[in-house]
């Protein structure tokens, strides 16, 4: 008995694998997240990356709303960065027998703007 419910677990198992997707959708591809004009990018700190999640439950109700600004928010928090320029955004949306989960996601190159302070700084020692 115990090994015929083990076998019936791992079938169960089998067939919800091979019943889930994903779908990948472009949103988005732009410049920067903010306006760059005026401003002098001081260092390139490289690719980063933030996302942020929903699920639905029977692909009718979600459960909260994945969120580009958040996404964008742990991008730039994650390299303690002041923007990012080369951005892409995408939605990865995976489903799975009884729900589904959706995930904005972007993508830049997280840079750091040089202070006035420090412009002004520069501009008087040449």
């Amino acid at each position: 008995m115990n090994r015929k419910f083990i076998v019936t677990i791992m079938i169960l198992f089998i067939i919800m694998i091979c019943c889930n997707g994903c779908v990948t959708t472009p949103v988005c591809i732009t410049s920067s997240n903010t306006p760059v004009n005026g401003k002098t990018i001081e260092e390139n700190m490289g690719t980063t990356r933030g996302s942020d999640s929903a699920v639905s439950i029977l692909g009718l109700w979600m459960v909260g709303r994945p969120d580009t600004g958040v996404a964008i928010d742990e991008a730039i928090e994650s390299k303690k960065a002041d923007a990012l320029v080369n951005v892409q955004c995408y939605q990865e949306t995976s489903y799975f027998i009884l729900f589904s989960l959706t995930t904005v996601v972007v993508e830049g190159e997280a840079v750091k703007f040089a202070s006035k302070e420090d412009g002004n700084a520069k501009k008087r020692t040449r």
